[in-house]
């Protein structure tokens, strides 16, 4: 099915969407339902559809994952909370953590969507 890989990646998205809002106050719960999500996207996605390489998602799932808390933490520390504050952050950080699964997901979804446009508007 061609769509097949977009509606996987856009019900996991929607999915964790609905996790952040209802469970935003449980960082933990939160965040591992994030990841339950992220493997059941690793279990349903069709890799082979654009002859991509599991390991190179993982990778890029993990740099996006860090890199995007990370940047945040620091614009919210130099900024003195003034850029923005997150109502429930992880104790002792200034970021939730389900913020690193979700900034994973984030970064599988442009891989997709490059792939996807690359391949069909061609």
């Amino acid at each position: 099915m061609k769509y097949y890989n977009s509606i996987v990646i856009s019900t996991i998205i929607f999915l964790n969407v609905i996790n952040i809002i209802l469970f935003r106050r449980r960082n933990y719960l939160t965040t591992a339902i994030s990841i339950g999500l992220l493997c059941a996207y690793y279990a349903l996605y069709n890799f082979s559809e654009y002859n991509d390489n599991i390991s190179a998602y993982f990778i890029i799932m993990l740099i996006i994952s860090f890199a995007g808390p990370i940047v945040e933490t620091i614009i919210i520390h130099s900024t003195n909370g003034e850029a923005w504050i997150y109502g429930y952050p992880l104790p002792g950080y200034k970021v939730p953590l389900w913020l690193l699964p979700g900034y994973g997901m984030l970064g599988l979804a442009c891989v997709h969507a490059y792939n996807f446009f690359k391949n069909n508007l061609t």
